[in-house]
């Protein structure tokens, strides 16, 4: 008997351990879907979100787990566009509108429309200030709001994010996940902007934890800024989990607003268990408490292994950290393990998906580990490396467009399209210049 619960305790231990490994090497976007599941299914766990703002038109503020600022979800797009190519707003929109069947006011009011809309897709006005603007009934202003709001992209048009959202899904086929997450967002907005997924349960008793989670997904699919198709330039940016901030006292390094994801516990349910006359009851709080403080220490541990192994990083890329990339130096993933007494396979996990951001930019930690065999020639051989260079070295109250950066790389031998510039821009989560420019 004793030996068979030393058994089950050892294999229950070798599993727990399995998933701390498991965790260590989730990216940001991993890390987070996981935390919302494991709060879906146990209910004294509340997750805090990395403090990351969103930024949305002027008072529509809101931050969607999983539709962040650094990633857009526009895997829908033609791939064209994610190149960097913008597209004038009116004859996109214009084309998919027969316009020969329209009156002259309603040809008008359209146009208006289209012309009033932000750049990320909202609506500036009411459909009363249009139609006083142009002279014309409110009633035709309105149809022409909902033919506007029937084009593609779903979502333009829209007077608020809560009406972007509930567009993009009423434009989808009615099923029950679709159903679920209407309900969300007319509902609940507040609940999931602040991810209060327990809340979210609590909200909806009668819907299994799987189908709520699809719906969860569903929502995050869409995006809060349909708008972005017509940018000039749609950068997607990327979130530090690391940042390494060059101080008068040396090099510091903390967290970066990506590496904040925590847990707290609820205390209702501890209350719950002491007045529980069931003892099942009890046993099962219990067991939901156990995990998430075993959670919290799996998190806490992760935080504490990315800022080590960038410290150890530091030391032995000052002058990366110090001159930048042209000076990256060898340093192995072996060696910094063996600086902080670690296997090399949870140095690898941890740096899996991790990004770490200093003067030069955002990187990949992975980037940052070398083989003597590829380092000079990686460091001297990449336009990409070059790329952060000319930026690094530009006027910040007067940055660089796309197309002087071409000029400055042709300047060192290196010929270079616009898109091209712009795709290493992106990948590199390096804003456009009116992003750069000094304030």
């Amino acid at each position: 008997m004793k030996q068979t619960q030393r058994i089950t305790q050892n294999l229950g231990l070798a599993q727990r351990q399995i998933q701390a490994m498991n965790l260590l090497a989730m990216s940001t976007i991993e890390l987070g879907t996981y935390l919302e599941e494991v709060a879906l299914e146990n209910p004294v766990i509340e997750v805090i979100q990395p403090d990351i703002e969103m930024s949305m038109p002027q008072g529509r503020g809101l931050f969607l787990p999983g539709v962040q600022g650094d990633v857009l979800q526009d895997d829908w797009l033609d791939n064209k566009l994610i190149d960097g190519d913008a597209v004038d707003k009116e004859a996109y929109l214009l084309g998919q509108v027969d316009l020969g069947r329209l009156t002259r006011d309603e040809a008008r009011a359209i146009r208006y429309l289209i012309g009033m809309l932000d750049e990320n897709g909202y609506l500036l006005q009411s459909v009363e200030q249009a139609a006083r603007s142009l002279d014309i009934d409110r009633v035709v202003v309105a149809a022409m709001l909902r033919l506007l709001q029937s084009l593609e992209p779903h979502g333009i048009g829209a007077r608020t994010v809560r009406e972007s959202l509930s567009l993009q899904l009423a434009a989808l086929p009615s099923d029950k996940e679709v159903e679920i997450a209407l309900s969300i967002v007319r509902d609940h907005l507040p609940l999931l902007a602040k991810n209060r997924i327990p809340d979210l349960k609590r909200a909806y008793p009668k819907v299994p934890h799987q189908d709520l989670l699809k719906a969860l997904e569903l929502i995050r699919s869409l995006d809060p800024r349909p708008g972005s198709l017509f940018a000039v330039d749609r950068t997607q940016y990327v979130l530090a989990d690391v940042i390494v901030e060059d101080t008068p006292e040396g090099f510091e390094v903390k967290l970066g607003p990506a590496g904040g994801y925590d847990i707290r516990l609820d205390g209702v349910y501890r209350t719950l268990a002491k007045d529980a006359s069931n003892s099942d009851t009890t046993t099962w709080i219990e067991a939901k408490y156990r995990q998430a403080y075993w959670l919290r220490s799996c998190l806490k541990q992760r935080r504490e292994l990315m800022l080590a192994i960038v410290q150890q990083l530091v030391q032995r890329q000052k002058a990366f950290f110090s001159f930048g990339p042209r000076h990256l130096a060898e340093a192995t993933m072996s060696q910094v393990a063996e600086d902080l007494s670690l296997s090399v396979s949870t140095v690898s996990r941890a740096a899996k998906g991790t990004y770490v951001q200093c003067r030069w930019g955002v990187f990949p930690m992975r980037s940052l580990f070398s083989h003597s065999s590829i380092t000079r020639s990686a460091a001297s051989g990449d336009p990409r490396v070059l790329l952060r260079e000319i930026i690094a070295a530009e006027c910040q109250e007067k940055p660089l467009s796309d197309q002087k950066i071409v000029e400055e790389f042709a300047k060192r031998g290196v010929e270079l399209s616009r898109r091209t510039v712009a795709r290493y821009r992106q990948e590199l989560g390096i804003p456009p210049a009116s992003q750069r420019r000094y304030r």
